[in-house]
């Protein structure tokens, strides 16, 4: 009997790990893949907010525990505050309202991916065959020629 149930048990685990692998995502930001993954949950994509922006540049990240609140900051004063449970966040002290609200996943704060763009005005590409996020900051300017004065 121990032995019939410790294979349920092991088989059940296997099947859990790959549900899990198969709603991963893996998530790139200016270039560089961040160490935590994103998940899939009911259609929607949600990534870690703090591997996504810290490398978009909000290093001062403190969190409050009883609150459940985390608020990032950059270099350049913008500050993002985040809680979990409401239906929106703030950047600048203003109200952002994703499709779904941010929420704790698995002990991390993760965040719908369309918000990302909505908060600091990224670039946001999806790939569904390799479900694969990549997150750019801006736009790239391209040099361009003046052909104005051409002959």
């Amino acid at each position: 009997m121990k032995k019939l149930a410790l294979a349920v048990s092991a088989v059940l685990m296997l099947l859990s790990t790959a549900v899990y692998a198969e709603n991963e995502v893996t998530v790139i930001v200016k270039g560089q893949e961040i160490d935590s993954k994103g998940s899939i949950i009911d259609a929607r994509t949600f990534v870690p907010v703090r591997g996504v922006f810290e490398k978009l540049g909000y290093t001062d990240i403190s969190w409050d525990g009883e609150t459940k609140t985390a608020t990032l900051k950059n270099s350049s004063g913008s500050e993002i505050v985040i809680t979990n449970g409401l239906d929106y966040f703030t950047v600048d002290g203003k109200q952002v309202t994703p499709d779904v609200p941010q929420q704790i996943l698995n002990d991390r704060f993760v965040i719908p991916l369309r918000a990302v763009s909505e908060a600091v005005g990224a670039k946001v590409d999806w790939d569904g065959e390799t479900k694969t996020a990549t997150i750019k900051k801006g736009l790239t300017v391209v040099d361009t020629l003046d052909l104005s004065s051409a002959k």
